[in-house]
């Protein structure tokens, strides 16, 4: 008589499960922030919001640019190839920092420094277990290459005196038309961030957009 051995199966590893979750999380905050965006607003005078507007849009353009910088160098190598230089020699996770400029950018040209201030840490919050997550898969794809990575690049905080460049570059059109398609979305915002402003005000009457609260300051 032959016993079969069932072996209790491995539960899921925190990467497996968070990657799992992670889009549809990741759309439940957009939409609360993009609410935010929409139904609230904040005093201030002429000056303060043009000074915000400036601030803000100067993020947006940095957050543009420093993605399109990433994606040249890790679009399409994502899960081969251990991408450690260019903005990923100073730091780990630069798609990340120049998300969170373009975020808070987001809010200071929506003219809601008090949104900015909130959005700050629950981006980080929510991204902590985001890069957690991704440094669990990059260990398992590349072994020790990037436990040596981990150890000399920061996580965010970047070290520019590590910056490094290959040469050349191999760039697939395709992949950064992707990458272009996703930058894009920020400047879509601003524009319609620009339509919002317009539909609050008393020029369209009766047909002018709810504010739910305005900030405090």
């Amino acid at each position: 008589m032959t016993v079969e051995i069932i072996h209790p199966s491995t539960p899921p590893s925190f990467s497996a499960r968070f990657a799992r979750w992670r889009k549809p999380i990741s759309r439940v905050f957009a939409a609360g922030f993009v609410g935010l965006l929409v139904l609230t607003t904040s005093p201030g005078t002429s000056l303060s919001v043009l000074v915000l507007e400036i601030v803000g849009l100067l993020l947006i353009i940095a957050a543009v640019l420093g993605r399109i910088w990433c994606a040249l160098y890790i679009a399409g190598r994502k899960n081969t190839e251990l991408c450690c230089d260019g903005p990923y020699s100073v730091c780990r996770n630069p798609l990340y920092v120049f998300s969170f400029f373009g975020v808070v950018g987001l809010a200071l040209v929506a003219r809601s420094a008090p949104l900015g201030l909130i959005i700050a840490p629950i981006f980080w919050g929510y991204h902590h277990f985001v890069i957690s997550s991704e440094e669990t898969r990059l260990r398992e794809l590349f072994g020790e290459a990037y436990n040596k990575y981990y150890r000399e690049v920061p996580r965010l905080w970047p070290s520019f005196r590590l910056y490094w460049s290959r040469p050349s570059l191999v760039i697939d059109p395709r992949v950064i038309g992707r990458a272009l398609s996703e930058v894009a979305w920020f400047l879509i915002a601003v524009a319609c961030l620009e339509i919002v402003e317009h539909m609050r005000g008393a020029s369209l009457g009766e047909a002018k957009l709810p504010v739910l609260f305005t900030w405090s300051f």
